[in-house]
């Protein structure tokens, strides 16, 4: 596992590609998918890159970790979350915290030098899935396919659960509960 900032930032670019390289295939169960879907791969890419067995239970730790934090943060970092490449590292990166291997601090330390030199994590307009062309397997795996949609469908339901909650006054949200090991990262406390 990374030790610094500057080697999570190393895996990152790796676990970018590879979500990039899938893109061709993602666009079988979705026409539209492009590199602003890549965020959804994440937590999948997280559980391959870290060894762990790809069972439902990881999956969805990790994958909820992910999108509860992008949604938690989205409002206050709009700006820096419509950058797929740092809208893909957050997740990737919220994905290890749900699976408790790493902290807040650590995120934060890697998002504010991502945010420096996001251009380290992929070029920008660099056009996805040529770097390797189709000769490469698909490399994030059966599951990313699979959690392509079931991605979808949790970020959906977090949204609409979060939106219902805010509305009622509600001071909890179930999406938030599912995980009873341990919480869900909050809100970066610095503006990344």
């Amino acid at each position: 596992m990374p030790r610094n900032p500057k080697k999570w930032i190393e895996e990152i670019r790796k676990a970018y590609a590879d979500a990039r390289d899938s893109i061709p295939f993602c666009r079988l169960v979705d026409p539209t998918f492009g590199e602003s879907e890549l965020f959804h791969l994440a937590a999948s890419i997280a559980v391959k890159f870290r060894g762990l067995r790809s069972d439902e239970k990881t999956l969805e730790q990790a994958t909820e970790a992910a999108l509860i934090t992008y949604v938690a943060n989205i409002a206050e970092q709009k700006e820096t979350l419509t950058d797929p490449r740092l809208a893909f590292a957050l997740c990737y990166l919220a994905s290890h915290y749900g699976l408790e291997l790493v902290g807040t601090a650590t995120i934060e330390d890697v998002m504010a030098l991502a945010v420096q030199h996001r251009e380290l994590i992929a070029p920008s307009g660099e056009e996805p899935g040529l770097q390797f062309g189709m000769k490469r397997k698909l490399s994030a795996g059966r599951c990313s396919v699979r959690h392509i949609e079931t991605g979808f469908e949790q970020t959906l339901n977090l949204v609409l659960s979060l939106n219902t909650n805010a509305r009622s006054g509600s001071a909890t949200s179930s999406p938030l509960t599912t995980i009873p090991a341990r919480p869900i990262m909050p809100p970066l406390a610095r503006n990344i």
